[in-house]
């Protein structure tokens, strides 16, 4: 193709401005949240896993802007062979990123949810969720990976001067692997969003509380959305004759999307303390005892057992009802 017909249109600078921004509010969510487990009740998995998940969306970040500035979002055919051979090579680094932070921030959710949750989710659910992380994770840590793993020359995959050496997989594996691991995002962040949102519609409390906290966890629906735009966009550059380093623009750019929603969503249920200590009249934050709990919930250190208890503006309607226990063993 004569070369002055080829486009020079550049993405690079907008998926830098994307990944920067979101990195930075994802650091913020995370300092936040970290501050707020410190003062009101202390850290725990689900804090260290979100910890790992920002390092790895971190180190994604650098990736890609390391590729964006070596024209790595330009059309392919404008980028001279050594070039596209660098930007190829990180875009294959970069794509076991891109599936740790996803593994690392659900199983940070499940664990937040559980702690909220407490004895208000059966065994089944339990058994259930986890049960479905542990299978997301395996794999997602198999197709991360396979990305290397499909061609017993690595290198092969980036550098011409290689292609034909060693033995490489069908491209239908890794297109199966790929598409399997994406699918399973998308189901996981379904029922991370769905399940504690029907919990908390059903427990005994007052109609406009169960709707806040409901809309607070369904939130995480936004990345059901933004994980179902990715995977389509995945499928879409599996076809042949595909501009690889153009068509990778939509691919990064959801997939940082969808890490960035879940951490938002997995991070605004522990502000509760923050909220209460700074912006609910004055009241302190809770206790080690009191972190996270539902509203109108409280937690006897004695029975280990979840109460939910009746607002003012209830208690005699509640007056002559027992209240609903739920049993906190996991």
């Amino acid at each position: 193709m004569d070369s002055s017909m080829v486009s020079t249109a550049d993405r690079g600078d907008g998926i830098i401005a994307l990944y920067a921004t979101m990195t930075g509010l994802a650091l913020m969510f995370l300092v936040l949240r970290f501050w707020s487990r410190f003062h009101h009740g202390g850290v725990s998995w689900d804090d260290y896993f979100m910890a790992v998940s920002w390092v790895f969306y971190a180190v994604l970040t650098v990736l890609v802007g390391l590729m964006a500035a070596a024209g790595g979002f330009k059309h392919a055919a404008a980028l001279d062979p050594q070039d596209a051979a660098y930007v190829i090579k990180l875009n294959y680094i970069s794509r076991p990123f891109g599936i740790l932070p996803l593994l690392t921030v659900k199983i940070a959710a499940g664990y937040l949810i559980f702690r909220i949750l407490r004895g208000a989710a059966s065994k089944t659910i339990k058994y259930g969720l986890w049960s479905l992380l542990a299978l997301n994770t395996i794999v997602g840590v198999l197709d991360a990976i396979f990305t290397f793993a499909q061609c017993s020359i690595p290198a092969a995959l980036w550098e011409p001067a290689l292609a034909g050496k060693g033995t490489c997989w069908s491209p239908e594996v890794k297109i199966v692997s790929s598409l399997l691991t994406a699918s399973l995002n998308v189901l996981a962040d379904f029922v991370l969003a769905v399940v504690p949102a029907v919990k908390i519609w059903h427990l005994h409390l007052p109609i406009g509380k169960r709707l806040g906290l409901a809309a607070l966890f369904g939130s995480g629906l936004f990345s059901v959305v933004s994980a179902s735009i990715k995977t389509y966009n995945l499928a879409e550059s599996t076809k042949p004759l595909v501009d690889l380093t153009w068509e990778s623009f939509n691919l990064f750019a959801w997939t940082g999307t969808e890490i960035f929603v879940l951490h938002f969503c997995a991070s605004i249920p522990t502000y509760q303390p923050l909220w209460k200590t700074y912006l609910s009249q004055g009241k302190k934050g809770g206790s080690s005892n009191e972190r996270y709990l539902l509203p109108n919930s409280d937690y006897s250190a004695n029975s280990k057992s979840w109460r939910s208890t009746p607002t003012d503006s209830h208690k005699q309607d509640y007056r002559s009802k027992t209240s609903t226990t739920f049993d906190s063993e996991n």
